[in-house]
């Protein structure tokens, strides 16, 4: 198997939730259940520029929200600032804390190639043949 269809099986065993769900289940202050964390792309209060800095900031663009199986979810909360890096926002449920899902800022591209490719490679796996990169 090649890189890229090693991705897409990693892919796979991630779920998908649609966002629009999470509004229509929480109507009134749905935002406030969740929490919204990245590569933050504003400036803070004294005027320094934050771009590139991990931290909070905003629902992600994409209306899926991928949610990981527990396994790849406790690399991710061991790696956020990496997987940030791999354009993810972290999606955390408000009243407990944990990581529910991984969001993408982003429409009208390869999220495979942009995101899970930087993500794989990150995660260091290996589930492709050798020489049969992307």
């Amino acid at each position: 198997m090649n890189e890229m269809e090693a991705v897409q099986r990693f892919v796979d065993g991630f779920d998908r939730f649609p966002a629009a769900l999470v509004g229509e289940k929480f109507t009134e202050g749905w935002y406030e259940a969740w929490a919204f964390e990245g590569l933050m792309n504003v400036e803070d209060a004294d005027g320094e520029d934050e771009v590139g800095t991990y931290g909070v900031t905003h629902e992600p663009l994409w209306g899926t929200w991928f949610i990981p199986c527990a396994p790849e979810a406790e690399w991710i909360e061991e790696h956020k600032e990496e997987v940030a890096d791999c354009g993810f926002t972290l999606i955390y449920n408000s009243d407990d804390h944990g990581l529910f899902a991984l969001g993408v800022d982003g429409a009208g591209y390869s999220f495979l190639i942009k995101h899970f490719l930087p993500l794989y490679r990150a995660r260091g796996l290996q589930w492709h043949d050798t020489g049969e990169e992307a």
